[in-house]
């Protein structure tokens, strides 16, 4: 009977992110300037630009790392640690076949094999949220830096989700 009238709770959608940028379920919001720094950086950018946001547990914040304009995947996998994971918002400048130029948004998980369990878990978390709440059309879960490529990116499907 407890199965029962837990069911329908379980059926309810996942908590989304308020209007403050705090998601319900873990309770980690953007850091101060960080939406808005965001929203900028999807409107402005010219394709291969990236952000990459981190989580500070402590804080309960997400908070910018780097920030990188006119670069590739390559140069950004330099920079990350591979005992720390970390979001990388990318704008891609995709030159399809038949002449069109596309800018996808691309959130890459970069998750290295080396985390500890408690890291994959605080980062696996809030993807979802994360990612309907910047309104990403593609999401991609890197383990080895290395890998992150743009030749790995362009491997990946790129249309809309």
């Amino acid at each position: 009977l407890a199965r029962q009238r837990a069911l329908p709770e379980a059926r309810q959608p996942r908590g989304r992110a308020q209007a403050d940028g705090l998601f319900e379920h873990r309770q980690y919001r953007f850091a101060e300037g960080l939406e808005a720094k965001l929203a900028a950086f999807k409107k402005r950018s010219a394709g291969n630009s990236a952000i990459v946001v981190s989580i500070d547990h402590a804080a309960g914040e997400m908070v910018l790392d780097h920030e990188y304009d006119a670069t590739s995947l390559e140069e950004i996998a330099e920079d990350l640690s591979e005992a720390v994971p970390a979001y990388v918002l990318f704008i891609y400048k995709w030159a399809r076949d038949d002449g069109r130029v596309q800018f996808p948004f691309c959130m890459i998980t970069f998750m290295p094999a080396a985390v500890p369990a408690h890291l994959r878990v605080m980062y696996s978390r809030p993807v979802l949220d994360l990612r309907d709440h910047l309104s990403v059309n593609k999401h991609f879960t890197c383990e080895d830096h290395e890998d992150l490529t743009d030749e790995w990116l362009l491997q990946r499907p790129l249309r809309k989700r």
